[in-house]
């Protein structure tokens, strides 16, 4: 009995034969690992393709949902746009000269100048440009104590008119 599994089975067979199948044997010890290697590469480069394709999507997904985002703050800005353009109209409406002396007319009582009304204080500094154009058609009055009584009273009662009224 000899260490050639052939010759334990007992069957005849031509020395070549049995040769190829000990190759046989070796090489499929062999292939298997060859196998097992191929497989290995293969899920490697399988789960690479995914993970690839997972980040191309990923990818795909996130610039959409950044498109959507811009697109809000886009009508974002264009609704501000608009409200601000309607504050200016506002504070250009509100600061309009017409506008300014109705208030002042119905809720301060007050009223434009009479000729004697305008007082100028000399010595007192530089006239303001504004009063420059009054002066002229105005007559200049020293300061009387009688005159700045009344100029004092008036302003008392606009003081509580404004208290006691709200502004439009």
């Amino acid at each position: 009995m000899g260490s050639n599994v052939f010759a334990q089975s007992r069957v005849i067979m031509p020395a070549g034969v049995m040769r190829t199948q000990l190759n046989a044997q070796a090489m499929g010890t062999k292939s298997v690992r060859v196998r097992a290697r191929l497989v290995r590469r293969g899920v490697v480069a399988a789960a690479m393709v995914i993970a690839c394709a997972l980040a191309f999507v990923w990818t795909r997904v996130r610039v959409v949902q950044v498109g959507y985002e811009v697109s809000e703050l886009n009508q974002q800005v264009t609704e501000l746009k608009r409200q601000k353009d309607q504050l200016e109209v506002d504070v250009a409406r509100l600061k309009s000269p017409d506008r300014l002396e109705k208030v002042a007319v119905a809720h301060f009582g007050m009223r434009p100048p009479g000729a004697g009304e305008i007082v100028f204080i000399e010595g007192a500094g530089e006239q303001p440009a504004a009063t420059s154009r009054v002066k002229k058609d105005a007559a200049v009055l020293p300061a009387t104590e009688s005159a700045t009584k009344a100029s004092a009273a008036e302003d008392a009662r606009g003081e509580k008119e404004v208290s006691a009224e709200g502004l439009d």
